[in-house]
């Protein structure tokens, strides 16, 4: 609570089309709570769970929706900011456009491994090995998270799955599926890009949202 609240001042001074309005961050007694602002917009996680794991017909596409996620993360880390807390249920969808929230939340964490934690106050499916194993994150921890929602968004299904504990443990030491396997309509490129975003080490994975734009421009 500590390091998140330290950042109070960079939160709430965030403003950017694809990122929710972080208002304040408070600590009053035994509470400790984050004012953001009210999203109207349906969340990723609801629109992939209506879908069976795909999005439907009229709903906006994979790729508009990482290239928001982008625009969110590039702004986030050029304040010196990290996440640390992405997934679907934190991406807001609707006709103004598509926010990312729960800004600073994936600090909760940070410090403790996570195999031995009594409680997770995270979703074990988006946390990247270092999170996991209570190593300090960094930007590259945000694009381990992001390879987990491509891999979702283009093949319907999650990298890991099973209970809590072997997912988190999955995240640590079992190399996941090409994504190609399990829908080989996936390009060459696309495969690649999502295998190297969720590399175990986070000196194998893209440096920065930079290099994975680029590549993603080498896609088309």
């Amino acid at each position: 609570l500590d390091r998140l609240l330290s950042q109070r001042p960079e939160l709430v001074q965030l403003q950017h089309p694809c990122l929710i309005r972080v208002h304040d961050l408070v600590r009053e007694e035994q509470v400790t709570y984050l004012v953001e602002d009210y999203d109207t917009g349906e969340t990723l996680d609801a629109l992939l769970r209506q879908g069976n794991g795909a999005l439907r017909d009229g709903e906006p596409g994979a790729l508009e929706i990482v290239r928001a996620v982008l625009d969110a993360l590039e702004h986030l880390h050029g304040q010196g900011l990290v996440h640390g807390n992405l997934k679907p249920a934190n991406v807001f969808i609707d006709d103004s456009g598509i926010r990312v929230g729960g800004l600073g939340l994936g600090h909760l964490d940070e410090g403790q491994n996570l195999l031995k934690a009594p409680v997770l106050r995270q979703t074990a499916a988006y946390l990247a090995p270092e999170q996991i194993l209570g190593q300090a994150i960094d930007p590259r921890t945000d694009l381990y998270a992001l390879g987990i929602m491509l891999y979702e968004l283009f093949t319907g299904r999650k990298p890991f799955e099973g209970s809590e504990q072997e997912v988190l443990e999955a995240h640590v030491a079992v190399p996941p599926l090409p994504p190609r396997e399990i829908n080989p309509r996936i390009p060459v490129s696309l495969n690649h890009l999502v295998l190297k975003l969720l590399a175990k080490n986070q000196a194998d994975r893209y440096a920065s949202i930079s290099e994975v734009r680029q590549s993603m421009l080498k896609m088309a």
